[in-house]
């Protein structure tokens, strides 16, 4: 077993790491190929507006019945058209003529819902739409879909069917053999998000790692996985979100279980929280089939509470709603949760979630409300000790009092994605802001969290020891 998953993880990751610009690529088949070769090859592909009309047209729910209507107030744009509106849906509209030997391809953030003549298409493999053959013009409105912060339309533009036919078939034939390992009982036994009530032990001590966004920097991730290889007595790993950079591609889930294997193969747990990322391409009803596939098993809440020695962990998730936040369910599924005996009767109670309550790292965003309110209103009642997120792509620290409890803010987003600008939000001020790839040892026991982050060379670049509150 070690062998082949040796074999296909040299395969799989060498290829990611030559090719990762190629969003689609898998073992030399390239998407972004046929799309730039297509215009000599099929001269009857449609052509499509050089102008489209936009506008925010706030819808705050996923499903929507028909298109807005585009009127004298919205505005003119080319594509790609790039805006900071986090959180929003943004719509855009054009008259086109279609054609049923292609599909649309639309590249957006974070997803994207089409209507054709006011009626809606699902996507087709996350990204691709299906549209009737059109002999005169009618509106096509796009609704591009936005959890993270700067959004908008990147690209739209017909492939001819039959070229992605046959790419999905071979990548098929390929992903189909790698389904053997990637989804067999090892994989299945060690990376997980723990199911509610879960405990990995009763002893007063425990060792984990935590990092995030991952999110397609394998080079960086596969590095940090090997340097965690050697923290002695390490017992498991958290990855707050974004593990991957497009949720719907199965190549990607591939290749982040690759850099996982050697973990895997020394029988460290991994505990993996999904992010807006792990999202992408399931924006037609927010279910993350590949999330699911790969890390729940089945069908069952993204959100959960376990326990390890004197510590409980609580991994939220906002993302299956749009705009992102906590509905009703899973609010009241927390408080009741934090009033268990569990979270009451632990030294160390911590809440896991993608997106942070507060942070600078990005120029313009300072955290999400959503998460701030609910820490900020349940963080002396319910003890919270620790708040961990990714999203940011840095090191952040914080540490904020509420009556006597303190609750201490870590954002630990250097898995490997790209790392955020110098450039920094002013409006919250962070303890400590470290801009380095990373992952954060944490050691706990009855009286002491002692965490350390180790850079992507290894190196420590932050410590704190924190005393254990008093019951």
């Amino acid at each position: 077993m070690v062998g082949k998953v040796d074999l296909v993880s040299f395969i799989v990751f060498s290829y990611n790491l030559i090719n990762g610009s190629v969003k689609e690529a898998l073992l030399g088949v390239s998407l972004l190929f046929l799309i730039a070769c297509q215009n000599d090859l099929d001269s009857e592909i449609p052509d499509l507006p050089g102008q489209w009309q936009w506008d925010t047209c706030t819808v705050p729910a996923l499903q929507v019945n028909q298109p807005a209507i585009p009127d004298s107030s919205w505005l003119s744009t080319e594509i790609p058209h790039r805006l900071l509106l986090p959180d929003h849906a943004i719509w855009y509209a054009a008259k086109v003529t279609t054609s049923s030997q292609h599909y649309l391809h639309i590249e957006a953030d974070d997803g994207a819902q089409v209507f054709y003549d006011g009626k809606k298409y699902p996507a087709v493999n996350g990204y691709y739409y299906d549209l009737p053959q059109g002999e005169e013009s009618k509106w096509l409105s796009i609704r591009v879909l936005n959890n993270a912060m700067e959004g908008g339309l990147k690209n739209v533009e017909w492939i001819r069917k039959e070229d992605v036919n046959e790419v999905w078939s071979e990548q098929n034939a390929v992903l189909e053999q790698l389904e053997e390992i990637y989804l067999s009982d090892l994989y299945r036994t060690d990376v997980f998000l723990p199911p509610d009530n879960f405990e990995l032990h009763d002893r007063t001590s425990t060792k984990f790692t935590v990092w995030g966004d991952s999110q397609g920097g394998w080079a960086k991730f596969q590095s940090l996985c090997y340097q965690m290889l050697y923290k002695t007595k390490l017992e498991f790993s958290i990855g707050l979100g974004d593990l991957v950079s497009d949720g719907v591609s199965t190549a990607q889930w591939f290749s982040f279980m690759t850099c996982l294997a050697p973990l895997i193969e020394k029988r460290v747990l991994v505990f993996p929280v999904a992010g807006n990322h792990d999202y992408d391409g399931y924006y037609d009803d927010l279910i993350p089939r590949n999330y699911i596939r790969h890390i729940l098993g089945k069908e069952r809440p993204t959100y959960s509470i376990w326990k390890a020695g004197p510590a409980v962990f609580m991994a939220l998730d906002p993302n299956g709603t749009f705009p992102i936040g906590l509905d009703r369910k899973q609010v009241e599924w927390a408080i009741d949760k934090m009033n268990s005996q569990v979270w009451q009767e632990a030294t160390w109670r911590f809440v896991l979630i993608h997106q942070p309550p507060y942070a600078q790292g990005w120029p313009g965003y300072q955290g999400d409300n959503f998460i701030r309110r609910f820490i900020d209103e349940n963080a002396e009642k319910y003890r919270i000790d620790f708040v961990l997120s990714g999203h940011c792509h840095d090191f952040e620290y914080l540490k904020k009092d509420y009556g006597y409890q303190q609750t201490y803010f870590i954002i630990s987003g250097g898995g490997g994605g790209h790392l955020e600008p110098e450039e920094n939000d002013n409006q919250i001020k962070m303890d400590t802001v470290i801009s380095t790839y990373h992952y954060l040892l944490f050691d706990l026991d009855d009286r002491n969290a002692h965490i350390q982050l180790f850079n992507d060379q290894n190196h420590e670049l932050w410590n704190n020891t924190i005393r254990a509150p008093k019951p």
